[in-house]
């Protein structure tokens, strides 16, 4: 499988290289340990650099330190939903435009957009589908 390094110039403190280039960051949010490498490993192998968290409080840490440039997160977890989570991201002015896919396995008449999410996915994803979701996500004006 041919390996494609994304990059971009990168303007925020810390996050890009000596050289002005990083890889794009993506922030994958799941209580599910499986489905976090499963993410990991096919988002890694499209050349994107991915971190994860295993709560919605983890997520908002980790945004913290390093704010991704898109998140996936799944839409049930015990500590916080995936809505609440989206919610508290969209009310930060440092965080409101990051573009945010709602991964999640239960049936739901979630609309496929909305003011808090960008894109609903169900569970078990088309991993081809999913990377396609992300990168037409990254190339869209935020």
């Amino acid at each position: 499988m041919r390996r494609i390094l994304v990059t971009h110039r990168d303007e925020r403190p810390g996050a890009s290289t000596s050289s002005g280039i990083s890889r794009i960051v993506i922030l994958a949010v799941d209580d599910e340990p499986d489905v976090l490498q499963l993410l990991e490993w096919f988002l890694s192998d499209a050349g994107l650099e991915v971190i994860t968290a295993s709560s919605g409080t983890e997520a908002l840490e980790r945004v913290a330190e390093r704010p991704p440039d898109l998140i996936i997160t799944d839409y049930r977890m015990p500590d916080m939903s995936g809505l609440t989570l989206c919610r508290r991201l969209r009310q930060r002015c440092s965080t409101r435009r990051i573009p945010i896919i709602l991964h999640t396995g239960v049936a739901t008449t979630l609309p496929p957009n909305s003011p808090l999410y960008d894109r609903v996915i169900a569970k078990p994803s088309d991993v081809p589908a999913l990377v396609r979701e992300v990168r037409a996500l990254l190339a869209a004006p935020h």
